[in-house]
């Protein structure tokens, strides 16, 4: 959370984004979540980052976020700016 940049006061953990099965539900999921006036957290694979990205830019909006990878390991990176 401390590495993303993005205000730590308030954050919603929304967990595997992938878990939900149906493309419908997962836009259902996050159509509550853009309620939510606080940073979001969401753990995704690689394999369809591109895909997930498109769908929360659609349904939540073009917020600010950090995409972060390798955490706490030798090659961590961070990637900071807007969906």
């Amino acid at each position: 959370m401390v590495i993303s940049g993005l205000n730590t006061a308030t954050f919603y953990f929304a967990g595997f984004y992938q878990r939900i099965d149906s493309n419908k539900d997962r836009q259902q999921f996050l159509k509550e979540l853009a309620l939510i006036d606080s940073t979001l957290i969401f753990y995704v694979t690689p394999h369809n980052l591109s895909e997930d990205l498109e769908t929360i830019l659609k349904v939540i909006g073009n917020r600010k976020g950090a995409l972060v990878r390798e955490l706490t390991k030798k090659f961590e990176e961070v990637k900071r700016g807007t969906i």
